[in-house]
Parts: C-alpha cells; sequence; structure tokens
C-alpha cells in the first residue's frame, strides 16, 4: 500500500521522502546516460577525424524531453 506504514496508517512523511530519494535516482541514472551517450557521439567523430564544436540538443522519444 503507498503511502502506508506496515500498520496500515497513513505515512504521508516517508511516503514524500522516498519519492523525493526515488525521483532522484531517476535523475542521476537519466544524467549517467546522457554523459555516456555525448561520450559515444565524441569517440565517433573523433574516430572520423572530426570534433563536435557546438552544443549537442537531445530529445528522448518516449517522453518527449529535451536536454540541452
Amino acid at each position: 500500500m503507498p503511502g502506508r506504514n506496515q500498520e496500515g496508517y497513513s505515512d504521508p512523511t516517508a511516503s514524500m521522502a522516498i519519492s523525493h530519494v526515488a525521483k532522484e535516482e531517476r535523475r542521476d541514472e537519466e544524467e549517467r546516460t546522457l554523459r555516456r551517450i555525448i561520450y559515444i557521439m565524441r569517440s565517433v567523430a573523433a574516430a572520423f577525424n572530426f570534433e563536435i564544436v557546438g552544443r549537442i540538443t537531445l530529445k528522448d522519444k518516449g517522453t518527449g524531453r529535451i536536454y540541452r
């Protein structure tokens, strides 16, 4: 039961704390993924004797979120 303790009573403080931690973990995972993607893009460019000189903008096809 979300938002409830083991006895079944409402526990909004714990529920809120857990949701904040989960949100932060998702944000950290997104950041790690984006860093890996940019590293790969730079490596591919370097393999062909190019370098990326401008900003890279990425859009998540699933969520529609744009990363700049």
